[in-house]
């Protein structure tokens, strides 16, 4: 199931990247060489710190949460620790801010992942959290990861909707 995820992810970055090298019209920057460490790095690039630790924190919250809850810690590895790679943490700057809700701030997370204009970034976030939702299947967590998506904008159908579409994406492969 894990590796559907991983693929899941992959799949929605290149769509995103292609997506964004189609509105630029600069194609020569992602020729047939380019890895996905910097197809990765692209998507986040434009992100500030401070957005991307509101990324790694949203789902370093539901990480610690389901993992405690779970047991199955090596599931919420398999989602979280690429996903903080993705994102430019290395594992040193992951493991120091997962679990560490110490001074954690919803309110301020919230509000910074407003600022985030990138679709495709926030859509990765949302199946991200629901990827690690799914792995016990807490009806709370889920009801949260709606909320907070509910916050950001997202109605409870085009949550549904982009769940889908990302699972359906990972099955073709």
């Amino acid at each position: 199931m894990w590796w559907i995820i991983i693929i899941g992810i992959v799949v929605v970055l290149v769509i995103v990247l292609n997506n964004k090298k189609s509105e630029s019209g600069n194609h020569s920057s992602y020729g047939n060489t380019a890895s996905m460490e910097n197809l990765f790095n692209d998507m986040y690039k434009d992100l500030s710190k401070s957005q991307r630790e509101a990324l790694l924190d949203l789902a370093s919250m539901f990480a610690t949460h389901i993992g405690a809850s779970s047991g199955n810690m090596n599931a919420v590895n398999s989602i979280f620790v690429p996903y903080s790679h993705m994102l430019g943490f290395n594992k040193a700057e992951t493991m120091k801010r997962w679990g560490n809700l110490s001074g954690f701030n919803p309110k301020n997370m919230v509000s910074v992942l407003k600022t985030i204009d990138d679709k495709g970034v926030m859509d990765m976030a949302l199946y991200t959290c629901f990827s690690l939702v799914n792995i016990n299947r807490d009806p709370t967590m889920v009801d949260l990861v709606g909320g907070i998506f509910n916050q950001l904008g997202y109605e409870d159908e085009e949550i549904i909707s982009t769940v889908k579409k990302i699972q359906a994406l990972g099955t073709m492969f």
